[in-house]
């Protein structure tokens, strides 16, 4: 394996506390011969492993790092290519890779690295990677003519008879069981503490590594325009809504069933910029309907991204994947094939639809709203659901499922025209806190967020949790309620801390705004708002120092939320709005106004900007 040296580097010997040390047996590698049309992809592969992991030891380690994570994972897919019998890697020249490449400190040692090698073993299966498919008889990572097993795909001819339980071997059931049984030990304690995310970090994940996530909604509020970016993001890197998405290492299969034209016509706003080679590289995509309804034969999904060699695979839509989803035997067969690929590491995303529910045309709120059988949602690890009118380009998210803390909800603002979907509103609890001295309970946080003036008790639990958590991360301040008695009791409030008050993300120094000291970073959170004087401040970069109780001056503030310039509609009166509904603040002295996300001043008039969302990175 000449190349791995040329490009990586010689493997140094390692001498660690405990080596990791195994004896598994490794399927037979295929002769030079046969490997030889499949080097270009076992060397990309490798490097993008070497790659993430040198990113992660050429700088220091700082809060949120997952260097634990990315030493696990970067070992298993590392391990997974030298089971291959297609690749030329070693087990122990993966191993190397790894105690060479890995970040290290005082905190994350050799013997971390070892540790996680020993749990990456007990991970993988043993039997590598599907070949990759080589399409029209040339290999689409390096152009070379294929060798050996297995045979190419035609460019037009039909595609192999995907394999089903009849054509295994007899033994493949056991070798199968065995590679699933595991000690309780190992099921329970190599599992990573945090949710290890496709799209997400930390706590706040909206599709999770070993879970299928749904992306469902009605017809024509971009379901495919917000997947394209995240196929986009899965190719090349990237965030999306703000999290991160993490690259893959193969491929992505996107089975584009539900009208295949229109589903081009929005990748190609999306995608269109990326070059050609890369997407051919990266990106495979099945046209129609699949080979066999997936529900009766739930073998055909896993064996289509095996012909594909793809570690993810992106299904739009379920209902195209599956007849009489209605039916719990049909939503149980799909789900099974969706386990089914979970089970062999390929990450699953599904365009779903919702049925005709909600009171007055309001959005879904449950699992219950989606089309289909229970098992559907049940089977699924997170379920974001996007409402609006068809072709709208403001619409409503709402995280239904989550498998960590929920994202949203927000208002997302789509430009269909480049592809491309940012976060236009949220209901911002700090800025909320900020605007009334005697702070916000959980229940007026939960009438802000949940846009009603009588939140159920879940919900009102629920926006307790997240002003909970503003708390613990040293945003907000929590003053304990009192038990009732002949006065009655009061509620626990949230306040601003007393050294919260940076105005912007921008991390310059503002010193006290009105009597607010300002010292720390605002972060994930929109611009804090001045409790006596409520007009947004814009991140505009300067240091202000200390100053007179004035308006914070800067650029005009913005008419909606996102970017753009404009007058304010209001330097007077509050503006009158047909059908407008607002939430009263501290005792009645602000208000909230739910269609434009305004904080209104009710004795003056004054009103502040819309509440924005953070803003993904242009593309």
């Amino acid at each position: 394996m000449g190349w791995l040296t040329d490009k990586v580097g010689t493997p140094t010997v390692a001498t660690p506390e405990e080596p990791a040390t195994f004896s598994e047996p490794t399927p037979e590698k295929w002769d030079a011969e046969a490997r030889a049309p499949y080097e270009p992809y076992e060397r990309s592969a490798v490097q993008q492993e070497v790659a993430r992991l040198d990113e992660k030891a050429d700088k220091p380690w700082t809060k949120g790092d997952k260097w634990d994570n990315t030493t696990y994972s970067g070992t298993c897919n590392l391990l997974d290519l030298a089971h291959s019998p297609w690749t030329a890697l070693t087990v122990a020249e993966a191993e190397q890779l790894v105690r060479d490449h890995a970040p290290r400190d005082a905190g994350f040692t050799a013997q971390d690295v070892e540790d996680k090698i020993r749990s990456a073993h007990r991970t993988v299966s043993g039997t590598g990677r599907p070949a990759p498919v080589l399409t029209a008889g040339v290999d689409p990572f390096g152009k070379a003519e294929p060798c050996g097993n297995p045979e190419p795909m035609s460019a037009g001819g039909p595609l192999p008879t995907v394999p089903d339980a009849t054509s295994e071997p007899a033994a493949a059931p056991r070798d199968e069981a065995l590679k699933r049984l595991m000690s309780g030990g190992t099921f329970i304690l190599d599992t990573p503490r945090d949710t290890p995310a496709v799209w997400g970090a930390g706590d706040r994940v909206l599709w999770a590594e070993g879970e299928s996530a749904i992306i469902c909604g009605p017809p024509g509020v971009g379901k495919t325009t917000l997947t394209g970016q995240v196929v986009r993001a899965r190719i090349i890197g990237g965030t999306v809504l703000g999290l991160p998405v993490e690259p893959t290492t193969a491929r992505v299969l996107y089975l584009a069933m539900d009208r295949p034209r229109q589903i081009a016509r929005a990748l190609r706003r999306t995608l269109g910029d990326i070059p050609r080679d890369v997407l051919d590289e990266r990106l495979v995509v099945w046209q129609g309907p699949p080979l066999a309804d997936i529900a009766q034969h739930p073998e055909t999904m896993i064996g289509l991204a095996q012909l594909a060699g793809a570690d993810t695979i992106i299904v739009d839509s379920v209902k195209d994947a599956a007849v009489g989803l209605s039916n719990d035997e049909v939503g149980s067969g799909y789900n099974r094939a969706r386990q089914m690929c979970i089970a062999a590491n390929v990450q699953v995303l599904e365009l779903h639809h919702m049925v005709k529910r909600g009171d007055n045309g309001s959005p879904p709120t449950s699992l219950a709203d989606m089309y289909g059988s229970v098992w559907i949602g049940a089977g699924a690890g997170s379920v974001v659901n996007i409402h609006g009118a068809a072709g709208d380009p403001i619409v409503q998210m709402r995280h239904l499922k989550t498998p960590a803390d929920e994202v949203g909800p927000y208002r997302l603002r789509h430009d269909h025209d480049l592809g491309h979907t940012e976060i236009f509103h949220q209901s911002d609890l700090i800025a909320l806190a900020a605007a009334s001295p005697a702070g916000i309970t959980a229940k007026q946080a939960a009438q802000a967020v949940e846009d009603t003036d009588n939140p159920t008790a879940a919900q009102v639990e629920k926006a307790r949790r997240k002003l909970s958590g503003l708390a613990k991360a040293g945003h907000l301040l929590e003053v304990s309620g009192t038990k009732g008695g002949t006065r009655g009791g009061t509620a626990a409030s949230w306040r601003v801390m007393p050294d919260h008050g940076p105005v912007s993300d921008h991390g310059s120094d503002h010193g006290r705004i009105s009597g607010v000291p300002i010292t720390q970073p605002h972060t994930d959170h929109a611009p804090a708002q001045n409790p006596r004087n409520i007009r947004g401040l814009s991140d505009h970069g300067s240091d202000h120092g200390d100053h007179a109780p004035t308006d914070h001056a800067g650029p005009p503030p913005f008419r909606e939320g996102g970017s753009g310039s404009g007058e304010h509609p209001s330097r007077g009166k509050t503006p009158k709005r047909a059908g407008s509904r607002t939430t009263p603040i501290a005792g009645g002295r602000f208000a909230y106004d739910h269609q434009t996300g305004h904080l209104v001043d009710t004795q003056t008039g004054e009103i502040t900007e819309p509440v924005a969302g953070p803003q993904p990175p242009a593309a």
